[in-house]
């Protein structure tokens, strides 16, 4: 007999709140990198937002990826390859959160109850607390950071040989 879910409304307000951390948290990753990419094509602030904002995030990364391989130097593609792989990561578990339905198991752990993969409804019984959620949120908070860290560092010692170096950057 297959697994029966029950719709769980509403979840405890620690769970509510970790969700919203996650989404709060999700908005300012989106827009560090939005201000990364601009930052590496050298386009001022105005003009480069309007262009990214219209980016889905994995176009953002493609983005980002290929202007660092023509920017930067092996040892800077590598970080940059390794700050896109945590962000893909952490984008799964991202939209598992802020777009699954959330329900109880039979066993009564909290749990998304299911999601939407492409056409395909996925049911999955993982479950979650608020710490768990907490944690993810943590992540993201962390690449937030790293991202930051990079943003901030003088990108011309890191430019390969011959690579034009993009304008004077203010982070207004």
């Amino acid at each position: 007999m297959p697994a029966v879910f029950r719709l769980h409304l509403p979840l405890d307000d620690n769970q509510l709140k970790a969700i919203g951390l996650v989404a709060a948290r999700w908005s300012y990753l989106d827009f560090e990198l939005e201000q990364t990419v601009v930052e590496m094509a050298g386009i001022a602030k105005s003009p480069g937002r309007a262009l990214t904002m219209h980016m889905t995030t994995p176009l953002r990364l493609r983005v980002l990826a290929a202007m660092a391989h023509e920017l930067f130097d092996d040892s800077t593609n590598k970080r940059i390859g390794r700050l896109i792989h945590r962000l893909k990561q952490l984008q799964t578990r991202r939209n598992s959160i802020i777009h699954g339905v959330w329900g109880i198991s039979p066993e009564g752990s909290t749990a998304i109850m299911w999601r939407i993969k492409g056409a395909e409804i996925v049911l999955q019984n993982e479950p979650l607390s608020a710490d768990d959620i907490s944690q993810i949120a943590d992540d993201i908070h962390d690449l937030i950071g790293d991202f930051m860290e990079f943003n901030q560092e003088d990108w011309k010692p890191l430019l390969k040989p011959g690579a034009l170096p993009p304008p004077p950057r203010d982070r207004a």
